[in-house]
């Protein structure tokens, strides 16, 4: 979680987390000093329970799951260790720490497309002529591209981390205290899309002089800080954090025995630890033992009728895959038409070696191939008909029309998540039959027959 904490802009909230935390158990002190340590043992079921969603996700490697583990078995194992009526207390600096794990990638893709739409829609109010391909449009004054820091995960991230903690210390009512965490979810979305048509607006108007390099970041900062300054002077005509809410809330209302030198503290420590280690211990016992051997490696198949292998290559493109064990990419022609079929074969699956991930992507960010078009398309592989991702590709005048999938063991799908579920039913059968990612792709495009020459080339081969 550090390591991404410290390579990521994103994620760099994640080390304010834990002190806020502390912080919010700090200003209960009053409260917490009348009551008792008394641990729970029946919670360190719970332990159990987080400790198997950890393993599992860790014999897969989804590393946001293993993550909200960990931090859910510090928070359940805390309670287990001081009792109901302190955990009770403590209920929110604790789980104000999930906001320490860094997730919301997968938000990325679905927020810099309603950017781009949100955006074009806006200048095209205007009145000002614009045309979009994909996450690309032009103006007649320049061209725009919606990327990765124009999505708005960034600042989506840090107004709900902002928001979740200016709720609880400001309002009592759940009622408030979810309509303003709400708020603070909804107005950075539409506030980053205000954001991104100001900037192209004032890059237009200035003949593209102005916020166009580094003071297009410096802009979007300033304006979302604006935004939040805003929310939380509106938010602050319904507080609720007076000074008598204040003292009856710290006021203790339990006045029990102190557990000092009871052996029961001691006791549930050893007991909870020997539960959390359960399952860490499991594993090191399932990766010491040799996986099996894939039976059926993956190979190239023979040109099919009317086909014929070629050794020249037409295009540099491939997909970004993770280190893959084995990877072949085989081109094939019938006439004039051609398919290139690439295989990312993965045997044994670990961390940074792995068939799904954040980095298995179709171009590279430095990468010259621009994705234009990606929708989900029904392919017959077979006897089976199975969702594929559908990629449309370009650099200046060159175009590609892919299809790409996942083949796990027997099983077809292009969902990452559906992927790793079937990764996790193999890995727990001991599986032999390996897992890859193929693609096929052509430049015949979509509306010059992409799409049948494709099924055609999968129908043979």
């Amino acid at each position: 979680m550090v390591s991404i904490w410290s390579r990521s802009d994103t994620y760099m909230h994640g080390y304010l987390i834990a002190p806020i935390s502390l912080w919010l158990v700090w200003i209960r002190r009053e409260a917490l000093s009348g009551l008792s340590v008394r641990p729970v043992f029946r919670v360190q079921l719970l332990i159990l329970v987080v400790g198997l969603v950890w393993l599992l996700a860790r014999l897969i490697d989804v590393l946001v799951v293993q993550q909200f583990a960990f931090v859910g078995l510090l928070i359940v194992g805390i309670w287990s260790l001081v009792g109901g009526a302190i955990a009770r207390l403590l209920a929110f600096p604790l789980g104000f720490l999930l906001l320490a794990v860094p997730v919301g990638d997968d938000l990325v893709p679905i927020m810099m497309e309603f950017t781009a739409t949100s955006t074009v829609a806006l200048i095209k109010m205007t009145g000002i002529p614009v045309y979009r391909e994909g996450m690309f449009f032009s103006l007649p004054s320049g061209n725009w591209s919606v990327v990765y820091a124009c999505s708005g995960v960034r600042y989506l991230l840090a107004s709900i981390t902002l928001g979740v903690l200016y709720a609880y210390l400001t309002y009592e009512s759940l009622a408030r205290r979810v309509l303003f965490i709400l708020a603070s979810i909804v107005v950075p979305v539409l506030a980053n899309s205000a954001r991104a048509y100001i900037i192209v607006m004032l890059g237009h108007l200035s003949d593209m002089k102005i916020a166009t390099g580094v003071d297009h970041l410096l802009y979007g900062w300033v304006f979302f800080g604006l935004v939040m300054f805003l929310l939380f002077w509106l938010g602050s005509f319904w507080r609720e954090d007076t000074e008598e809410v204040r003292s009856a809330q710290q006021r203790p209302s339990v006045r029990a025995r102190s557990a000092t030198g009871s052996v029961r503290p001691g006791i549930a420590l050893l007991t909870a630890l020997v539960a959390a280690g359960v399952w860490p211990a499991f594993f090191t016992v399932l990766s010491n033992t040799p996986p099996p051997s894939v039976k059926d490696p993956l190979v190239s198949p023979q040109p099919g009728v009317g086909w014929q292998s070629v050794a020249e290559l037409r295009w540099d493109w491939q997909p970004v895959s993770r280190q893959p064990d084995r990877a072949s990419t085989q081109f094939y022609s019938a006439g004039e038409p051609l398919v290139a079929l690439y295989k990312h074969q993965y045997l044994q699956q670990e961390q940074g070696s792995e068939l799904v991930s954040g980095i298995n992507l179709f171009v590279a960010p430095d990468d010259t191939w621009l994705v234009t078009s990606r929708v989900t398309a029904k392919v017959t592989l077979g006897r089976d008909s199975v969702n594929v991702d559908q990629v449309e590709l370009g650099a200046g005048d060159k175009k590609l029309f892919i299809w790409s999938w996942y083949r796990i063991g027997e099983h077809y799908t292009s969902s990452r998540y559906a992927a790793k579920i079937w990764e996790l039913i193999e890995r727990l059968s001991f599986s032999d039959r390996g897992s890859a990612q193929i693609s096929v792709a052509t430049d015949t495009m979509k509306n010059e027959g992409g799409q049948k020459l494709l099924q055609d080339f999968i129908t043979e081969h």
